[in-house]
């Protein structure tokens, strides 16, 4: 979770109900520890992002730390929740789906939820079975 999200319990009694462990970005980093600094650290320690920042995927310095480093990050699309609504997205659904595409894409991807429970991915995330289908006609 990111520094926008770490200390928001809705959230974590969300995640814990679902039986997904997390990671706080308080336990690691200080407030104000920049994007390029942390990001390599979620990538490397394959873990999955979740974040309110919308702009990650607009920072070309930024999208590159997710290319490299094949960081897997959900933000929240919808800027005017509050962190109830958000535990709430979670919970009605958007975890579901996020963990589709975890399991289902290969990182690095940047995908959106929105309001309305859904989950798109808007940047990379090609399907692991498209690799593997890819890797077997290399192989032929």
């Amino acid at each position: 979770m990111d520094e926008n999200l770490h200390n928001c319990k809705p959230i974590h009694e969300i995640l814990l109900k679902h039986g997904i462990c997390f990671e706080r970005h308080g336990d690691y980093f200080e407030d104000g520890t920049l994007d390029t600094v942390w990001l390599p650290q979620v990538g490397k320690a394959n873990l999955v992002l979740l974040s309110k920042d919308k702009q990650i995927r607009y920072n070309e310095f930024e999208r590159q730390r997710v290319n490299r480093y094949k960081v897997r990050e959900f933000f929240f699309a919808c800027g005017n929740v509050n962190k109830y609504e958000m535990a709430a997205i979670l919970d009605g659904g958007a975890l579901a789906e996020m963990r589709k595409i975890w399991e289902k894409h290969l990182p690095p991807f940047i995908a959106s939820i929105t309001k309305e429970k859904h989950v798109h991915i808007r940047y990379g995330g090609k399907r692991k079975d498209e690799s593997e289908k890819a890797k077997a006609a290399d192989a032929i």
